[in-house]
């Protein structure tokens, strides 16, 4: 209630004025805060401080824990990328012989020379590693969703792989996932 004698028009005055000033306090700070949301949403997808994922499924068991990471690409335009798992030390490894950055690049067996390829070896006391060598064409695809500029690669992969043609030891590898990781030039 105003006090006796008060002025409504200039307690309304004050009270518009004191609004206002405080829009004006606050603007900036709701404008920083907007920058800060959207650049973190901005950059959830190739921020280049997160940490490089790989995920797979051989034939429905996940991937193990992975323990080692590489890609490169070497001067021929080949990229290499080699995971190591923790069971049995297991490794994964990608050869796209003519790499171009974003695209994809079918899996397919039975390419004379340059083959795109994907190689399972579950151990490295075993001698048997599967790879699409020899698999039905249309074996498998890695797509990359994204190249940038730094070297940073993420893509999607799924393939069939068997030993020598052998259809009874065909693994299917599933959920394929490769992210933020570093491709160096060797």
């Amino acid at each position: 209630m105003p006090e006796a004698g008060t002025n409504p028009k200039n307690l309304f005055t004050t009270c518009k004025n004191t609004i206002a000033m405080s829009r004006k306090h606050l603007f900036p700070l709701f404008l920083l805060l907007f920058t800060v949301l959207f650049s973190y949403q901005c950059s959830k997808d190739s921020n280049p401080l997160a940490e490089p994922t790989f995920f797979c499924k051989i034939d429905g068991r996940p991937f193990s824990r992975v323990i080692s990471m590489s890609a490169e690409l070497d001067s021929d335009g080949a990229l290499v990328f080699v995971a190591v798992g923790e069971k049995d030390f297991e490794s994964i490894i990608l050869y796209i012989p003519n790499f171009t950055g974003k695209g994809v690049y079918p899996l397919e067996a039975n390419v004379p020379v340059q083959q795109n390829n994907l190689i399972y070896h579950a151990s490295p006391d075993s001698p048997d590693i599967y790879s699409n060598f020899s698999v039905d064409p249309g074996a498998g695809v890695l797509q990359v969703t994204n190249y940038e500029g730094g070297g940073v690669l993420f893509a999607t992969f799924s393939g069939h792989v068997n030993i020598d043609g052998d259809t009874a030891e065909t693994l299917h590898i599933t959920e394929g996932r490769i992210e933020n990781v570093q491709v160096v030039p060797k």
